[in-house]
Order: structure tokens, then C-alpha cells, then sequence
């Protein structure tokens, strides 16, 4: 590993560990970390967790990492992504799982599980090494979304023994609400068509989802529309102005200042030039407004 991750948008890569034992490193991308073999003790963001090829590990662009010690055969194998595939794979899952990746990094592996993520991080391999650059990003994308949802099903079992947040009836209202919220996200971006729906107020969906989670309605229908604009921009083919009536905006002009007030730059600025880290000014612009989404991993960048 080293201080700082390289700038393709996404890479595969065997990194040579031997001097890098006691170095912290934020990545500034989602990594999947394998162990090939050998054991070593990495710290993430403090955490003290055991390395050997039974565990894997998934890891949030912000955390600190320190390798603190490593057998002379520990090889791994690290996959990295920009955290927009993250947002786009998690999309359509519970929150809580999300949630559940940010705080649970270390995955304990079963045998099964062992040579589904070895296929899965030799097939990543290939495509970055081998395949022509202009099919790499789509095939990548799909791969990438695919493993997350067999970790999703996985992890499923698990999920209700999180730690509850909130009232029972503020987490099933704010349940109902994402599901209501993935299906019509496209169709209407006010709060009050989701509390009709949810037959409340929208003060009280309002108080509610803010209680609980700390963000309002509106930032998590803003943010849901905000990252499939940057997965419509850079994988479709699609015009602003066709993309801009698929998200349920009036129209292009209206679209292109929720993307600027969301990124600080144009639709066609983007798609020119797709920084697929954009989504970081998003949890930036949060933050600025809720300090308390630190907990939930959205966290600003430790260097900066």
C-alpha cells in the first residue's frame, strides 16, 4: 500500500508490504483487500483486525490504515474503486447496510466464500490488465455491483442485530420511506408526495427521518438523485437534456442548477471529464450541515 492511492478511477493491484509496516495510509477509494497468504495485524481507523486468507476486507475511502506487523510470505491482492460505485451498487439496498459496511470492514470467510472472492478479484484482474480501455469502466461497474450484492445477501441474516436507532415506529416509517423513495425518485422530488403516500405530515416525516438518521427527507431525495445523475452521465447514452426528463426534472436548465448547486460544476462539465470521486463533495456539503453524519461514516477526509 502506499500514502497516496493512484489517480485511475479504479485498479487492481499486489502491493509489495515490506516497507511499508507502520505507515498510515487513507485511500481516497473503496478498497477490497484479499489475503493470498501469510498472515499480518492491520489497524483501520484504530481497530486493531488479524489478516489471513479468511478474512476479507472492505474498506471506506476515509479510514486510517496502518499495517502494524506481517509474516515474510504475506501476499494480498487489493481491488480499488471510486466511492460513486459504492453509492450506485448500494443504491437500491437498505440503508442499514450500508451502515453495516462502513462499521464492520472485516469479512470472515467460509470456504464457499473464499473462491467466490477469488474469482471475483481475478475476473477485476483481468479487465484492468487485459481488456481495451474503452470496455474497462462499464464491465468494471457491473462486477463490482454484482459482488456487492451477493456480500448484500450475505449479510442480510445479520442486519437486524445492528444496534437500533431510533423508535421502532421511527425506523419502520423511515424504512417505508426508501422503499417508496427507490421506487419513485424519478417521478417526484418533493417530501410531500413521500409523506401522502406515507399518510403523515411532511413536518412530521421530516422530524422523524431527521431524528433518526440526522439528514432530512430532502437531502436523502437530493442525494439519491444526485448520485444516479453522475451513473446516468457517465454510463449512458443518453443526452442532459433525455437524462434530465428520465430523473423527472422540468427540464435541462432546471437539472443543470440541481447538479451545480450539488457538484459546483455543469452536467456537461461532468460527462467531458467524469470525476468518478464528485459524490465527495456531496458528503462534504452534508457534513457542513450535519456534523453528526460523522457517525455514520461521511466523515470528512482525515488528511485534510
Amino acid at each position: 500500500m502506499k500514502p497516496e492511492i493512484d489517480n485511475d478511477i479504479f485498479f487492481f493491484l499486489r502491493p509489495q508490504v515490506e516497507n511499508r509496516i507502520g505507515e498510515t495510509v487513507i485511500p481516497g477509494k473503496v478498497l477490497l483487500i484479499f489475503v493470498e497468504q501469510g498472515t499480518a495485524n492491520m489497524s483501520i481507523d484504530g481497530e486493531s483486525f488479524a489478516m489471513d486468507v479468511d478474512h476479507m476486507f472492505f474498506i471506506h475511502p476515509r479510514a486510517e490504515l496502518v499495517l502494524n506487523e506481517a509474516s515474510a510470505d504475506f501476499k494480498l491482492a487489493v481491488v480499488a474503486v471510486p466511492n460513486v460505485m459504492k453509492e450506485s451498487a448500494t443504491l437500491h439496498m437498505d440503508i442499514s447496510f450500508f451502515m453495516f459496511l462502513v462499521k464492520k470492514p472485516c469479512w470472515e470467510m467460509d470456504e464457499k466464500m473464499r473462491r467466490m472472492t477469488k474469482g471475483f478479484y481475478n475476473m477485476f484482474e483481468y479487465i484492468c490488465h487485459d481488456l481495451k480501455a474503452e470496455t474497462k469502466s462499464d464491465l468494471i461497474t457491473s462486477l463490482f455491483v454484482l459482488f456487492v450484492r451477493v456480500l448484500y445477501e450475505k449479510a442480510r441474516p445479520m442486519l437486524p442485530n445492528e444496534k437500533p436507532i431510533g423508535s421502532i415506529a421511527g425506523r419502520t416509517l423511515i424504512s417505508r420511506f426508501g422503499k417508496l423513495l427507490r421506487t419513485h425518485f424519478r417521478e417526484d422530488h418533493r417530501v410531500a408526495y413521500y409523506a401522502d403516500l406515507l399518510c403523515v405530515t411532511p413536518k412530521y416525516l421530516t422530524q422523524v427521518v431527521k431524528q433518526t438518521v440526522g439528514v432530512t427527507p430532502k437531502d436523502i431525495i437530493d442525494r439519491t438523485l444526485a448520485i444516479e445523475s453522475v451513473h446516468q452521465l457517465k454510463h449512458s447514452q443518453l443526452t442532459i437534456q433525455q437524462i434530465s426528463g428520465v430523473l423527472g426534472f422540468p427540464d435541462q436548465s432546471y437539472f443543470g442548477r440541481f447538479f451545480k448547486r450539488m457538484f459546483g460544476i455543469s452536467p456537461l462539465q461532468f460527462r467531458q471529464n467524469p470525476n468518478m470521486d464528485v459524490l465527495q463533495k456531496l458528503e462534504t456539503s452534508l457534513l457542513s450541515k450535519y456534523p453528526e453524519l460523522e457517525k455514520f461514516g461521511l466523515g470528512k477526509d482525515k488528511n485534510e
